[in-house]
């Protein structure tokens, strides 16, 4: 039982660090796990090698690739796992999923497309852009691509799309 028990404890410490591909993530627990049926409800925390490249799978104790996911269906966006940070994540054998733990599929709470009042110089970070009219990439911001697609012009006509100027 005692053993058992630091198994556990050393699988939810975020000691264990991943191998792998950035969208391709390995480990192995210290319960060793023999099938998606036991893994069921286990909780693993885990520390990445390396910063996830998109959508991201990962595979436990050589069961398998199974999708890692912030809820279901949603699939991870490049950049959200960083290397070197913990992470905490639960199985889910009724989907074939893990789902990791305090994510939220809108972390900012913004809704796509929306405006707010910002006086910083700079945007945050790359999630967001200050609307003045410019071209932006359909690829890197493929989301706000479909929903606004070219209302505010077609960019270059191919790789990139305008925003509003709300200057």
């Amino acid at each position: 039982m005692m053993a058992a028990t630091a198994k556990y404890r050393d699988d939810i410490a975020g000691a264990i660090v991943t191998s792998g591909s950035s969208t391709s993530y390995a480990l192995s627990s210290y319960q060793q796990f023999d099938s998606f049926t036991s893994l069921n409800g286990a909780m693993i925390a885990f520390t990445p090698h390396i910063t996830n490249g998109g959508i991201t799978v990962i595979n436990v104790d050589g069961l398998g690739n199974r999708p890692l996911r912030t809820a279901p269906g949603v699939e991870l966006q490049a950049g959200v796992i960083i290397q070197g940070t913990p992470y905490a994540a639960t199985y889910n054998n009724s989907d074939a999923a893990w789902y990791l733990h305090g994510f939220f599929g809108n972390p900012y709470n913004v809704p796509l497309a929306a405006g707010m009042d910002y006086w910083a110089p700079t945007a945050p970070n790359s999630s967001f852009v200050f609307p003045i009219g410019q071209a932006i990439s359909r690829v890197t911001y493929a989301t706000l691509f479909s929903f606004i697609g070219t209302l505010y012009g077609s960019g270059d006509g191919s790789t990139t799309f305008n925003l509003p100027d709300k200057r």
